[in-house]
C-alpha cells in the first residue's frame, strides 16, 4: 500500500537541508531500481501487483516532487539567512 504524498513529506518537515538531500538520493535510487526491475520484467509472467506499477511509479514521482519543493524551501532559507555560504 502506498501512502499519500502529504503523509510521505510530513515525515521530513523538520529535516535540515543536508538530510533532505540524502533522502532525495535514496528516493532517486528507489525510483531507478523500480524502473530497472519493471523494464526487466516486461516480458514477465503477467502477475498483477497491488498497487499497480502505474500507481507505484506515479506515487514515487509525486514523492519526488514534494521532496524537491521542500528542498527548495530549505535552500532558499539557507541562502537568505547566509547560512549556506561558507567563508
Amino acid at each position: 500500500m502506498m501512502i499519500t504524498k502529504e503523509m510521505y513529506i510530513a515525515d521530513f518537515h523538520d529535516y535540515p537541508y543536508d538530510e533532505l538531500i540524502k533522502v532525495r538520493r535514496g528516493l532517486l535510487h528507489d525510483i531507478a531500481e523500480f524502473e530497472h526491475e519493471f523494464t526487466d520484467g516486461l516480458s514477465g509472467d503477467g502477475v498483477l501487483s497491488s498497487p499497480s506499477p502505474e500507481v507505484m511509479y506515479q506515487m514515487y514521482n509525486e514523492y519526488l516532487i514534494e521532496l524537491t519543493k521542500l528542498i527548495n524551501k530549505r535552500f532558499n532559507a539557507l541562502v537568505n539567512d547566509n547560512e549556506f555560504v561558507k567563508d
